[in-house]
């Protein structure tokens, strides 16, 4: 469950890439600085999503002892 959870995210990043690269002539440069920007938003999401779901699994580690 978790690792479905996990793995999500890389594929909404992997797609992200895909379009950016696909859309990279057809788009203006403003749009292309905007979507650069969700993409930089969106691996800081998950960077922390991943943070804090190690944390929570060290948390629950140490109550179960």
């Amino acid at each position: 469950m978790s690792l479905a959870i996990d793995i999500l995210p890389l594929r909404i990043l992997v797609l992200l890439r895909g379009m950016l690269k696909m859309a990279r002539s057809l788009l203006t440069t403003t749009m292309l600085v905007q979507l650069w920007k969700l993409q930089q938003f969106l691996v800081m999401s998950y960077i922390m999503f991943t943070i804090l779901s190690i944390m929570e699994r060290k948390i629950l580690a140490r109550s179960s002892m």
